[in-house]
């Protein structure tokens, strides 16, 4: 299988929820311009925190890089997927409407 070069690194981060939003943000900037720096590569840090679903439901399809809590991160997936199986249906009857002429 042919490699696909890499246009941008995505990462997701669940913060400690005794950071601020404010100070979340900060971080996740901070470290977005310091690998950028040093891959390269444009690299966007998102915060998971108080993300939606749907991009929480995506995040969990992909590479776990570091795990400090493995047992958060488990739970931080299984409530996840219920969440977002749970308003699938929702979700894509609202896409299909949109779709309408």
């Amino acid at each position: 299988m042919e490699e696909l070069p890499i246009h941008d690194i995505d990462i997701a981060i669940y913060f400690d929820n005794s950071l601020s939003l404010e100070e979340q943000l900060d971080l996740s900037l901070t470290l977005a311009a310091e690998l950028s720096h040093k891959l390269q590569l444009p690299v966007d840090v998102h915060a998971l925190n108080k993300a939606s679903i749907a991009f929480c439901y995506e995040v969990t399809k992909g590479i776990v890089v570091v795990s400090k809590d493995e047992e958060a991160r488990l739970t931080f997936v299984e409530n996840t997927w219920e969440r977002y199986f749970d308003f699938e249906p929702l979700i894509k009857e609202s896409l299909l409407d949109m779709l309408k002429p």
